[in-house]
């Protein structure tokens, strides 16, 4: 509260959240409804040190059989500077450690020994309605909704 509601609103839409948020503390927690797309763009300020591509992109390149470059997402994407290095660190610290109580399960049951990652997931433990998850690695960022 003390950052302000109108502060985080503006962070968010410069983290690519492009949904009408609805301006109460609330909104914070997770209230106000995103598209899955916005999540991913909006985790993607964590690993990348505060900045995300201007645009998402899932194809990092396009190549002829013969190796001429047709497309480059990265010379089509520009940067755009959202929060400070050190506060997403900070964010990305606490990312980490939400994802160690589910780290035995990645590593043994879905090979992630080596990767280094980070995310958090939601669910619904009363009604078991709905599942969320979002998160990234050094490569990748996604986010996931399972529910009814």
């Amino acid at each position: 509260m003390d950052a302000g509601i109108d502060a985080v609103l503006q962070l968010c839409s410069s983290a690519g959240i492009r949904s009408q948020l609805r301006p109460y503390p609330a909104t914070f927690l997770g209230s106000s409804e995103i598209t899955l797309a916005e999540l991913a763009m909006g985790y993607t300020i964590f690993p990348n040190g505060g900045w995300r591509s201007s645009t998402p992109h899932i194809l990092e390149r396009i190549e002829e059989k013969d190796g001429t470059l047709v497309w480059d997402g990265k010379q089509q994407s520009i940067r755009k500077i959202v929060t400070k290095p050190e506060t997403a660190y900070e964010v990305h610290s606490c990312l980490v450690d939400a994802l160690k109580s589910t780290r035995k399960l990645l590593n043994t049951q879905f090979g992630l020994k080596k990767f280094a990652s980070a995310g958090y997931n939601s669910r619904n433990r009363v009604r078991f309605t709905d599942a969320l998850f979002a998160g990234y690695d050094s490569n990748f960022t996604c986010a996931v909704w399972a529910g009814f």
